[in-house]
């Protein structure tokens, strides 16, 4: 017995080590990667962006978009610079190396690497072309706490553009910020034979006990459509989460359908519905370092056939016919191209794209004039794994676990989310919730996306799909209102009289059995009942407060102020009377 004792002592002590990292791990809270409040780029876009700052003495700040890659990237100031490229305007914030002083021509880090040896699958999606270099460099995080990482790995682009069919050359202007985790630090070799530790961003921030794991959630939202960016590190925002979402084990994720539908009223295509537009699953890997939703050809087809939209060949993607009725109709109505993720254990993930999401805009040096563009961009990749980009990810809430190989995607809110909720993931953690407190999809963009229906004037019935052969118009449905009744204006006037009447003779009979028995008290005491009227008389008209007054309880859920409903008495009376039929006077019977 005794012997078992140390034993016994020794896998307590054992087990404590284990759950300790665990336990302090928990005391940390995750990390908010700040994106720009004020600053979004193209030259597809708008696009929010992460303003970071790099270097020292002085310290420089650089846009990035975030994306599932080890080494930050970074764009050299100096490729603008070049005769024969034309970078979008106006510029983001570029890396300038003649700033850095830890950046000369032959710092121990240098490595080239050709476009084509970067990120295969990236390359690929953007046709990216050129060099770049592997620098190390130090990254700022001006927050809560304030930290430095120093020789972090970046990838500088010199001159890596991207490539269109028609032969444009569009430098990447915006860098990449990192989101992967599957190396902490690396020993590399330079192109002088020299060797060095370079360190990737997330996972040596998790060794330093700056963040409580290798972790991260990401909701890009829109510029556009004025949804702030939201990004941490070892946690996440949970009020960008509303639905529950699917559970994988890594990045590329099972695309099981892709649909076209309408949340409420008249669908302003010709087709109410279409679904299985998939034929067979596709394997999908959301990325925000590529700006496009890359599809088979087919697919993309099948649902450009739908829309008013016209092929460009030129830059591969189709541009919105701007003319056609339907096209506004379709960006103001609650229509959206719905994407289904099936994970293993057969949970669905529904993530519903409003087409307002995409309805973007190619500027220069893409177009010479702005136009309205449908990001769907055929696609055959050699790895048979397609990237959902930027346009799709403004509608999708994802989050990355890579402590416990854990990958989540659900459904982002529209621009009526609640004020932020962080959660901490922690490296043991498999499962993340939805907002418990969520509204609809439809509810966050309420008052932005209208419902529409058939206008009376349509000779289509109201169970019929609008057919573009017709002269169906379609008129947005108004919100209900928040004082609405089943009577009508004349029938709650003339309730309103006759409640108020016979309140009026039962509170005057009470007065007076109660002014007989209490004169001596109330000649000492009573109260003019004309001073509760005044008061009530001295507010607008009896104008209701405000109902921002009576907000909910709970924190998190979003509330929606009703549009101003209320109109003064006089005004409905003399609406009323306008309808109300007159009835003649009564003239007495003539004797006989």
């Amino acid at each position: 017995m005794n012997l078992n004792r140390p034993l016994h002592h020794f896998l307590i002590f054992g087990l404590a080590l284990l759950l300790l990292p665990q336990f302090v791990a928990s005391q940390i809270s995750p990390w908010l990667i700040q994106y720009s409040d004020s600053r979004s780029f193209g030259p597809d876009g708008p696009w929010n962006v992460i303003s970071m700052a790099t270097g020292w003495n002085p310290e420089q700040y650089i846009d990035f978009y975030p994306a599932d890659t080890d080494p930050a990237v970074f764009i050299t100031k100096q490729i603008c610079e070049k005769q024969d490229l034309t970078c979008p305007k106006p510029l983001p914030q570029l890396y300038d190396k003649s700033q850095s002083p830890n950046q000369p021509d032959n710092a121990t880090s240098h490595r080239s690497i050709a476009a084509k040896d970067w990120d295969p699958d990236r390359v690929e999606a953007l046709g990216l072309t050129g060099t770049g270099r592997y620098i190390i460099e130090r990254v700022t995080f001006h927050g809560i706490p304030y930290s430095n990482a120093d020789n972090t790995s970046v990838l500088l682009s010199q001159n890596i553009t991207s490539n269109y069919p028609n032969g444009l050359q569009v430098p990447l202007t915006v860098g990449l910020f990192p989101l992967g985790g599957t190396k902490d630090n690396e020993t590399v070799t330079n192109d002088y034979g020299d060797t060095t530790i370079v360190k990737y961003m997330l996972g040596s921030s998790y060794l330093k006990g700056l963040v409580p794991s290798r972790s991260w959630g990401l909701h890009i939202g829109s510029a556009a459509q004025n949804i702030s960016g939201s990004l941490y590190w070892g946690g996440y925002d949970q009020s960008r989460l509303i639905e529950k979402p699917a559970t994988f084990r890594n990045s590329t994720l099972n695309l099981t359908d892709i649909s076209i539908g309408t949340s409420s009223g008249k669908s302003p295509i010709p087709a109410a519905k279409l679904t299985n537009l998939l034929h067979s699953p596709l394997n999908v890997v959301p990325d925000a370092g590529v700006p496009y939703i890359y599809l088979p050809l087919d697919i993309c087809t099948a649902i450009a056939d739908q829309l008013p939209v016209t092929f460009n060949p030129g830059l591969g993607l189709y541009t919105w016919n701007i003319h056609d009725p339907a096209f506004a109709l379709l960006t103001a109505s609650p229509s959206y191209i719905q994407f289904t993720f099936t994970d293993l254990t057969n949970t669905k993930a529904l993530v519903k794209v409003p087409f307002r999401l995409l309805n973007l805009t190619l500027e220069a040096p893409l177009s010479p004039t702005p136009i309205p563009y449908f990001p769907c961009s055929p696609l055959a990749p050699q790895s048979n794994i397609w990237r959902l980009g930027r346009a799709f990810l403004q509608a999708a809430f994802t989050a990355q676990n890579w402590d416990s190989k854990t990958y989540y995607i659900g459904q982002a809110p529209g621009p009526k989310f609640p004020p932020p909720s962080i959660k901490t993931m922690l490296s043991l953690d498999s499962t993340i919730t939805a907002n418990p407190f969520a509204n609809s999809w439809e509810a966050t963009w309420d008052g932005i996306l209208q419902p529409l229906l058939t206008d009376s004037k349509s000779n289509s019935s109201s169970n019929t799909t609008p057919n573009t052969n017709t002269n169906t118009t379609l008129v947005p449905i108004p919100p209900p209102s928040t004082n609405q009744s089943r009577l009508s204006i004349n029938a709650q006037i003339g309730l309103g009289v006759g409640i108020g009447a016979a309140g009026v003779l039962s509170a005057l009979g009470i007065y007076l059995i109660w002014r007989r028995k209490q004169r001596r008290m109330l000649e000492s005491n009573r109260a003019d009942p004309r001073d509760s009227l005044s008061t009530m008389h001295n507010s607008p008209l009896g104008k209701p407060s405000k109902p921002t007054e009576y907000l909910s309880s709970k924190p998190t859920e979003l509330y929606v102020e009703p549009p101003e409903m209320w109109v003064s008495p006089p005004e409905i009376y003399a609406e009323a009377s306008a309808e109300l039929p007159i009835k003649p006077a009564e003239t007495p019977d003539e004797p006989s």
